[in-house]
């Protein structure tokens, strides 16, 4: 058995992966699905000050208090940049970093910055400002869900502050049918960069919503890749 904690996507919460966690827990792991602040049934919990360093932090505090060790971290998406900080914080409580589609800036580099010289960035930030209160920003993609929520300015503002080179072992999943959408054009960078660096990657046969749109299949694959991390913990031992 292996213990998973899922960062979820920019504009989502921990429902979106409520099938993921029913068919890890089958397979006899066990998962933590955690919402951001402001996010999912936190939403309600939303202000201005929010940023990625608090969504790092809801993670961390999750680790902690949890008692948690050898964890599955997977990052959708916005939360891989969640998770990839959390491994930078916490490192010993991480067995494998698992980068699902994942938005990846540059150290120092925030989620805005991915899209320099696009309309995206100026979109996003116009959003905010016309009809988020200046903070909440709504999702540039139709939602698919209800539950979906604006997802507070700061996280997409805040750079990617990493003070160590990778200490925790790391695969990439792509997903093989991502949507040609300018949202998603920096993943693409992401998953090239992920190779370049020698990091295994994986493919699902999936839009970028991989958690709603191929549960059973994503499930599969994220036990197949703790059966190794299991291995690898069994023969340290």
């Amino acid at each position: 058995m292996s213990t998973f904690v899922v960062c979820h996507d920019a504009w989502e919460g921990g429902w979106a992966w409520q099938d993921v966690g029913r068919a890890l827990a089958a397979r006899g792991h066990a998962v933590h699905r955690p919402s951001l602040t402001g996010l999912g049934e936190r939403r309600h919990l939303g202000h201005p000050g929010i940023d990625l360093s608090a969504h790092r932090q809801d993670i961390l505090e999750l680790l902690i208090f949890e008692e948690l060790q050898d964890v599955v971290l997977v990052g959708h998406g916005y939360g891989a940049m969640v998770a990839a900080g959390v491994a930078d914080d916490a490192p010993e409580r991480v067995a494998l970093l698992v980068l699902l589609d994942p938005f990846l800036p540059r150290r120092g580099q925030s989620f805005l910055d991915l899209f320099a010289g696009t309309p995206i960035a100026e979109q996003l930030v116009g959003e905010a400002k016309a009809y988020g209160d200046g903070w909440r920003v709504a999702s540039p993609v139709p939602p698919t869900d209800v539950r979906a929520a604006d997802q507070p300015l700061g996280t997409l503002q805040e750079g990617l502050r990493l003070r160590h080179p990778p200490r925790v072992q790391r695969v990439g999943i792509a997903c093989s049918r991502r949507e040609p959408l300018p949202l998603y054009a920096p993943v693409a960078g992401a998953c090239q960069e992920l190779r370049a660096q020698d990091v295994p990657l994986r493919e699902i046969l999936c839009g970028h919503r991989a958690p709603g749109e191929a549960p059973e299949e994503l499930a599969a694959l994220l036990d197949d890749l703790a059966a190794g991390v299991t291995g690898r913990l069994a023969r340290k031992e």
